[in-house]
């Protein structure tokens, strides 16, 4: 009789090289974890199989059926996670960049009795102020000395600034469409399995030995959009001889060996 039992999500979650590989400019060992991650759900894991037959004979009917499995498709998610969990997440190169960039800043001051205020940071380039109204104000009625700005005629004014500005802080690129794995991983995972019948939590270990990632970047932002959630796939690939291959294994130990008590 065979019982049933459920996975949640999966912890202890590794991704290992399997064959010597350098990946953001640092040299891995083959066996060595490139990312761990605690905790894992895991979404969804489906079956890829592959039928053949031999046919022959009345109508052509089948005699022999052959079935074997190409590949296990997964999709994984997670809540946080870091940049270089991100990159491979999204398949992206994490690269270090140089230690300035510029970027944009769109702020909301007000003048005061002679018509001057202070800018967050240094205009770069340009600057491009506007009234209440949306109009542009003439830049021959700005005068600028540093992030100090004076506007002529204007007294007590809300305005609008658009402006860049050099950010000269340290900075990690993730460039999309640049593979950071082109190779096989492995991954070993642990979950926690409850018989059905007895009430028994036991660890359950899921190894799957050639795992390529296949994930795209898809990104939702906004304040009433729900949290991101990292969402990756990947596929888990058959290895062995023919007739004894495997895509993934899956282990249940006697104990739940991760148990406080």
């Amino acid at each position: 009789m065979s019982n049933e039992f459920g996975m949640k999500e999966l912890y202890s979650v590794f991704l290992k090289t399997t064959y010597p590989m350098r990946i953001n400019g640092k040299d891995f060992e083959e066996g060595e974890i490139i990312a761990a991650f605690d905790k894992i759900q895991l979404a969804n894991f489906q079956e890829i199989q592959k039928m053949t037959s031999a046919n022959g004979g009345f109508d052509n009917r089948p005699h022999v059926i052959w079935k074997t499995t190409k590949e296990v498709d997964f999709i994984f998610s997670q809540g946080i996670f870091s940049k270089e969990q991100m990159a491979l997440l999204t398949g992206a190169n994490l690269v270090k960049t140089g230690e300035q960039v510029v970027l944009t800043e769109r702020q909301k001051v007000e003048t005061d009795e002679n018509g001057k205020f202070e800018l967050k940071n240094l205009p770069y380039e340009y600057l491009f102020i506007y009234d209440q109204n949306g109009n542009k104000i003439p830049f021959s009625c700005i005068e600028r000395n540093g992030k100090e700005v004076q506007i002529m005629g204007s007294t007590y004014e809300e305005l609008i600034c658009d402006y860049d500005f050099i950010y000269d802080a340290k900075i990690s690129e993730l460039v999309i469409g640049q593979e950071l794995v082109k190779g096989y991983l492995s991954l070993e995972a642990r979950t926690r399995v409850k018989d059905d019948i007895t009430g028994h939590t036991r660890t359950g270990i899921i190894k799957i030995p050639q795992l390529k990632l296949m994930s795209d970047l898809s990104m939702r932002l906004g304040n009433n959009t729900p949290p991101q959630m990292g969402t990756f796939k990947a596929i888990g690939c058959p290895v062995g001889s023919r007739g004894d291959s495997k895509v993934m294994e899956i282990l249940f130990l006697e104990d739940d060996i991760d148990s406080d008590f």
